[in-house]
C-alpha cells in the first residue's frame, strides 16, 4: 500500500509539473529503497544529480540501477538511463 502511494505521488508531481522534482527527491529515494529495480525512480535521481552538477553522484546512482536490474530481473538499464549515463 505504501509503495503504491509513493509511486502515484512521485509520478503525479513529476508528470503534472506542479512542483519541481528537486522538492520530492526523498520520495524517489524511498521508492528505490522499497523497489530497487524501479528504473523511473533511479532515472529521476540520476537526473537530479546531474542537474545539481553532481556527476559522481549520478554515476553512483546509475551503478546502483545496473546492479539492481541485473540481480533482480536480469536486465540492463533502458535508453533513458543509458542516455543520462552517457551525458554524465
Amino acid at each position: 500500500m505504501i509503495l503504491c502511494y509513493l509511486c502515484h505521488y512521485c509520478y503525479y508531481y513529476r508528470y503534472c509539473h506542479h512542483h519541481p522534482l528537486r522538492l520530492h527527491h526523498r520520495l524517489w529515494e524511498e521508492l528505490v529503497v522499497l523497489d530497487p529495480a524501479d528504473e523511473d525512480a533511479h532515472v529521476a535521481l540520476i537526473r537530479r544529480s546531474l542537474d545539481d552538477g553532481d556527476r559522481p553522484g549520478a554515476l553512483r546512482q546509475y551503478e546502483r540501477l545496473e546492479r539492481a536490474l541485473a540481480s533482480e530481473l536480469g536486465l540492463r538499464p533502458g535508453r533513458a538511463a543509458q542516455a543520462l549515463h552517457a551525458s554524465a
